[in-house]
């Protein structure tokens, strides 16, 4: 009788164990389901408004060709690298702004990538 007590107490704790770990392995691969699908939506959400915005029109906070956030702003008039402040020093090192020329039309660009080297943008 105590051996059979024992068994079902063992059988209990087994099927106990396996259906926490099903349930358990459910709700990680729900988690997983839905972080990985609110990502992608999150990236549609993106293309779907650079899609929608004239190029001349985008902003500099990301490229629309390759969507990565190092992009450049160009300047343009007459620049000498002796009277820029530190601040514009540093930025024109980070190529966060780019020295455009002197002479400039709406037909320059605006921004530049620095990853794939993709202008856009009307200056104006």
């Amino acid at each position: 009788m105590i051996k059979e007590d024992i068994k079902k107490a063992m059988l209990t704790g087994i099927v106990s164990g396996i259906t926490a770990a099903v349930t358990l392995l459910g709700l990680l691969w729900g988690y997983i389901f839905i972080t990985d699908w609110y990502r992608d939506y999150q990236q549609k959400r993106i293309k779907e408004r650079i899609a929608l915005t004239p190029p001349d029109k985008r902003s500099g906070d990301f490229c629309p060709e390759c969507k990565s956030s190092d992009v450049g702003k160009y300047f343009y008039g007459l620049y000498r690298p002796g009277m820029a402040d530190s601040a514009t020093k540093e930025a024109i090192k980070n190529k966060k702004l780019i020295p455009g020329g002197c002479t400039f039309s709406s037909a320059h660009p605006k921004y530049r990538c620095n990853s794939c080297s993709y202008e856009w943008g009307n200056f104006k």
